[in-house]
């Protein structure tokens, strides 16, 4: 049953993300993540996961369109957040979307 679940899941938001770049291929997916990844770089040398790219994309916030846009608010949610643990049971997770934003400060 968890499996089943599993593939469903992987399903629907594979055709979820397909249809945020009308039928395109995957590789145009692909570019579309790994060009919001070179963005978000450059606007705040942050490198969030491909997950996390991906996840935002699915969340599919028409105010959050666009690569610079998702750059945009990627950067605003990892710039604003302190990072670290508030407390010794606590840490601030940013979030874009309702989706939390996962990665690394890069030089």
């Amino acid at each position: 049953m968890l499996k089943k679940v599993a593939v469903t899941l992987t399903l629907v938001l594979t055709l979820a993300l397909a249809g945020c770049f009308g039928g395109e291929d995957d590789g145009s997916v692909n570019d579309t993540i790994e060009n919001v990844r070179e963005q978000t770089v450059k606007v705040c040398n942050y490198l969030p996961t491909v997950g996390s790219v991906a996840a935002i994309l699915t969340a599919g916030n028409p105010a959050v369109v666009g690569v610079h846009a998702i750059a945009t608010a990627i950067c605003g949610a990892v710039t604003s957040v302190p990072q670290g643990l508030v407390s010794s049971d606590v840490k601030i997770v940013p979030m874009v979307n309702g989706v939390p934003v996962d990665g690394q400060f890069v030089n």
